[in-house]
């Protein structure tokens, strides 16, 4: 079961609120839930409280909880074509076989399932560079409750709202 993909936020850091609430979640203390925790993309910096968690949860297997943090979705799909490229120049992939495949295949997303409901908060309404290839046959929901009030029960309104949709993937019926 994916728990979510929640976009932090840069201006958001470690010792607010929320995000000691994400970290909360992902601790061994929820032994019963199992999450794995992780991150979309940035492994690159020095080991933080986070990626401690992560390295910590990266062998439970009921929930994934990811967090996309300083994660831009042009530059995801920039660095796939980027790989892509670089395997045709090396002879590794051919042109004539590059399909959705391949290139979800170079996405830093590559190991989750595909989004099925993307819930926008705080009134706007736009996806702001986030998941663009992902969300391709998302569900959107939108709401004004700003993130830090998103309980629980606005969690299962925004459920309830996707439940009574018909996912047609693009095709026409």
């Amino acid at each position: 079961m994916v728990l979510g993909l929640f976009m932090v936020p840069l201006h958001l850091r470690a010792t607010t609120p929320l995000n000691r609430h994400f970290i909360q979640v992902v601790t061994p203390s929820t032994a019963t839930s199992n999450p794995t925790a992780s991150t979309v993309p940035n492994k690159n910096k020095p080991k933080s409280k986070l990626e401690s968690i992560i390295d910590e949860t990266e062998n439970n297997n009921k929930l994934n909880l990811n967090l996309a943090i300083s994660y831009g979705s042009k530059q995801e799909i920039v660095n796939a074509i980027r790989e892509v490229s670089n395997k045709v120049k090396n002879n590794i992939i051919s042109v004539r076989n590059i399909d959705e495949n391949i290139i979800n295949e170079h996405l830093y997303t590559r190991n989750l399932p595909n989004v099925d409901l993307l819930i926008r908060t705080g009134g706007e309404k736009r996806v702001s560079n986030f998941l663009l290839w992902q969300i391709a046959y998302a569900e959107m929901y939108f709401t004004d409750i700003l993130w830090p009030d998103f309980k629980k029960e606005d969690f299962l309104h925004a459920l309830q709202d996707y439940q009574k949709r018909e996912r047609r993937f693009g095709k026409i019926i």
